[in-house]
């Protein structure tokens, strides 16, 4: 598979001189975590970096707590119900979950409800690759131990 056919056709983007606050609304309005930043090149748009939320959060947000001081976590929360699962669930689960309803984390509790921790898509898609990395390593060690056995 080539990455142009994994790749998605139409990335959200935005011009370098565009104020942050469109950015964010854009990200907000497509429901993404990024855009891309361009400048023109002929007809075409040629990528000149990424603007992340965590970009907004942590360079904008953060620094600027005079200007935002008056909200609480409660305010900007998300309104959606939050999904969570239980410790003794497998990763299959977790993946469904994740998979369901459409999210990145999942706090982690115990029979009572209390946190305990988080799993997020990122340490799933670690251990996944891992263990992928682990089969792979059976046909190199397959082939080796056949070279040895019939040379």
């Amino acid at each position: 598979m080539r990455i142009q056919d994994l790749a998605q056709p139409a990335p959200v983007t935005v011009d370098r001189d565009t104020p942050v606050v469109d950015a964010a609304l854009r990200m907000r309005r497509f429901h993404v975590g990024d855009v891309v930043v361009t400048e023109a090149d002929g007809a075409r748009k040629r990528p000149v970096g990424i603007l992340t939320d965590r970009d907004i959060a942590i360079g904008i947000v953060g620094p600027a707590a005079d200007v935002v001081g008056g909200l609480t976590c409660g305010d900007v929360l998300s309104t959606h119900e939050l999904v969570t699962i239980d410790e003794d669930a497998d990763l299959e689960e977790a993946v469904e979950l994740i998979r369901a309803h459409g999210v990145r984390r999942l706090p982690v509790t115990d029979g009572n409800g209390r946190l305990l921790g988080i799993v997020t898509l990122d340490d799933l898609m670690q251990h996944y690759i891992g263990q992928l990395g682990k089969l792979a390593d059976v046909v190199a060690r397959q082939r080796a131990k056949e070279t040895r056995e019939r040379p």
